[in-house]
């Protein structure tokens, strides 16, 4: 069993070390894992100090995980996985839509953010109402095998075009 000073902990990752057999932990901190007398278990929990553990002739491994007192860096969550916003090699933005388009009225969303995000070129083609805009970020350079085509994400999920 996994747990901290309040009680079982869900969640914990096991890893016997220099392998890639992994295990979690469930609702109530408890695991199972095959590993080899002699080779090293890797309990790790966001908040909590990793600690590593040499598995002796013992069949049960009770563990005590010690919390962190240091805060995390700030993480950027993509559209592809996450990393560290110092790794991270392009523009990343959120857009806070109560604060952005707070009671003032907008034709659609993407007249709406105009302005709002830096680097961030609009074009209404047709002019239309409702019609697709076209959004390029930082001119109309695009890289070599992609496009200058933002990725954007509404509650992590793709939206491929604005006409809402």
């Amino acid at each position: 069993m996994v747990s901290d000073n309040n009680g079982p902990l869900a969640g914990v990752t096991i890893q016997v070390v220099g392998t890639s057999t992994i295990a979690v932990t469930d609702a109530q901190g408890r695991y199972s894992i095959n590993a080899p007398q002699g080779s090293t278990l890797r309990f790790s929990s966001v908040g909590y100090v990793t600690q590593d553990i040499r598995v002796g002739a013992n069949q049960t491994l009770n563990v005590v995980l010690i919390t962190q007192d240091n805060t995390l860096e700030q993480v950027v969550v993509v559209g592809y996985g996450s990393q560290k916003k110092g790794h991270l090699t392009g523009a990343v933005t959120s857009v806070d839509v109560e604060k952005t388009f707070g009671n003032r009225p907008i034709p659609d969303v993407g007249r709406g953010l105009q302005g709002a995000v830096p680097g961030l070129t609009i074009q209404v083609p047709s002019g239309e109402v409702g019609s697709d805009p076209i959004l390029k970020i930082r001119g109309q350079v695009g890289s070599v095998n992609g496009s200058n085509n933002p990725l954007i994400l509404v509650d992590n999920v793709e939206v491929l075009a604005f006409n809402i």
